[in-house]
């Protein structure tokens, strides 16, 4: 039994390298003339692309993996992964070409009208290329590399077929959108801060890479300055009188709230700002 076992496992072991056609997910596929379903194509459980985080992602690759796929009636055969990009790809577009639609942050939610990423315009398919083959391979991780300077968004879907015919394909898995990260050079940003007090007169300073953000001395309160993780582009820039005023202390914890994790906040304080100073502000800028 196992001599006559050794011509089949030793094919089904290695992994596939283009000889033969590859099968298409045609509709009807696997049924019969009265139209029920045969055993093999229809019992497929696709696989699932492993939940991507941008550890998996350098300046120039981005890795994914996915889990096996399942058919009680035959063997996965070869998996197939299909990746597309921005449309702007092909003609090395603005790397945050997606950044006016959304943010590039796996999950992220549109804070304007609060729609989740799988429904906002950006996953649209007008704004991809078409699907390209990546892989084909028994293999259930691959890293694509990208060039340096195009759009850092990649999508990408996988399935499982056979090695008949009849056996077909799996349906595709959920899209997954990933992105390349900036490199260590690039991804450094200098922050110079400077809070004052009335024992300590000077200039409150906000700098962020020589670029100065808010140089005064003339206000009292405390600065609130927001900033997008994505490009670090500046969304809010406001001075609170929280030293006179409860309501400001009321109105800054309440801007506050409006971003999410997917901002970052500097708070520097002019001449003194504890008077009016409420329990919820303190509360609010701890967990911001």
């Amino acid at each position: 039994l196992v001599v006559a076992g050794l011509p089949r496992a030793q094919p089904d072991y290695f992994p596939f390298k283009g000889d033969w056609p590859l099968i298409p997910a045609v509709a009807g596929q696997g049924t019969s003339a009265s139209g029920e379903n045969t055993r093999h194509s229809s019992q497929w459980q696709s696989p699932l692309l492993q939940p991507w985080d941008a550890l998996r992602a350098t300046s120039t690759t981005i890795t994914v993996a996915w889990t096996p796929a399942w058919n009680p009636w035959c063997d996965v055969s070869f998996y197939e992964l299909h990746a597309r990009r921005p449309k702007e790809s092909n003609d090395g577009g603005y790397p945050l070409v997606l950044a006016d639609m959304q943010g590039l942050q796996f999950g992220e939610a549109d804070r304007e009208v609060d729609l989740p990423f799988e429904d906002h315009a950006a996953w649209g398919d007008e704004v991809w290329t078409g699907w390209g083959l990546q892989y084909t391979g028994r293999g259930r991780v691959f890293t694509m590399r990208v060039e340096i300077g195009t759009p850092h968004a990649v999508q990408f879907r996988v399935r499982a077929c056979g090695k008949v015919f009849e056996d077909g394909c799996s349906e595709w898995s959920p899209v997954q959108t990933t992105h390349t990260v900036l490199s260590a050079a690039q991804d450094k940003l200098n922050f110079h801060l400077r809070g004052t007090g009335k024992n300590a007169h000077n200039y409150t300073v906000i700098e962020i890479n020589r670029i100065t953000i808010y140089k005064r001395r003339d206000e009292t309160g405390l600065v609130l300055a927001v900033f997008s993780r994505l490009d670090f582009s500046l969304h809010w820039l406001r001075t609170y009188d929280t030293h006179r005023h409860r309501n400001e202390s009321l109105a800054m914890s309440r801007d506050i709230r409006q971003f999410n994790q997917s901002f970052f906040i500097m708070v520097a304080s002019t001449i003194a700002w504890e008077w009016h100073a409420p329990h919820s502000l303190v509360k609010t800028m701890e967990y911001c």
